[in-house]
């Protein structure tokens, strides 16, 4: 699945603005913490957030629960240097019935040079959240390159 080939469910003509809202603040929440996590090099925080979902990171076999996502994360981030900062845009959000399907761009750039931030990769995070009434809990997140 990629950024360009993605396909969000259209909603039902009888969704609520509110509800779009809502899952579109979930989901911006969410990939907020997210980016922070992988800025501070904090596979702790990761984990806690994916603790429920299938991981697809790049090319790499799925990951799935918080003990395989905390250490596939501290392995990355022991070959990785420190001082980035992941910017998301272009998120875009779908709901169906029980679930919140999202997609974005996202940018990696070094700010080791503060004068001149380096722009490290470009990608696309895309999955979604299960939904119950008013209660989320993500259930895929996919990371990939463009």
């Amino acid at each position: 699945m990629t950024y360009r080939s993605l396909r969000l469910p259209a909603a039902p003509d009888d969704v609520e603005p509110a509800l779009l809202a809502t899952s579109r603040h979930t989901v911006e929440n969410a990939l907020a913490l997210y980016c922070s996590a992988m800025d501070r090099r904090d596979a702790p925080a990761a984990a806690r957030l994916l603790a429920n979902a299938d991981l697809f990171f790049k090319d790499l076999p799925r990951r799935h629960g918080h003990d395989s996502i905390q250490r596939f994360y501290a392995d990355v981030f022991a070959t990785v240097s420190a001082g980035t900062a992941h910017v998301v845009s272009n998120v875009q959000v779908g709901v169906d019935d029980s679930n919140v399907y999202y997609s974005c761009l996202y940018q990696r750039l070094s700010l080791v040079d503060s004068e001149t931030p380096r722009l490290l990769g470009v990608g696309c995070y895309s999955g979604r959240f299960g939904r119950v009434s008013s209660i989320s809990w993500w259930l895929e997140h996919h990371v990939t390159r463009l």
